[in-house]
């Protein structure tokens, strides 16, 4: 059965990605529709729609996940070195952050 390959997730969320960065660039880069935001949102609802239990989900993106943690901890250094910077930018980069918080508490729900 389809739902049962292990590339199924990596593939769904590569898509997802893709078809929101589309979006972002056709609508003229409006900042509410940021890809990775859309991209969250969309999945949780995928997930939540057909009920897929997360960890289904996150059993089959635990390699990537092992990939990106490398790369997540070597932005938090610029983003250190720019901390005077980024505060500037928090209520902007802060409203983004509460929907895929919710959606994510959502989705962890037991």
């Amino acid at each position: 059965m389809l739902i049962d390959h292990p590339l199924l997730y990596p593939c769904l969320t590569f898509g997802v990605f893709l078809a929101a960065t589309w979006v972002y660039e056709k609508t003229g880069k409006i900042a509410i529709l940021q890809p990775v935001l859309i991209a969250i949102l969309s999945l949780s609802a995928i997930l939540l729609v057909f009920d897929i239990p997360y960890s289904d989900y996150a059993n089959d993106m635990q390699f990537f996940s092992v990939l990106l943690t490398p790369a997540i901890i070597a932005l938090a250094v610029p983003l250190y070195l720019n901390l005077m910077k980024a505060r500037e930018y928090l209520p902007v980069i802060f409203p983004p952050v509460c929907p895929v918080q919710l959606s994510a508490r959502q989705c962890l729900k037991p």
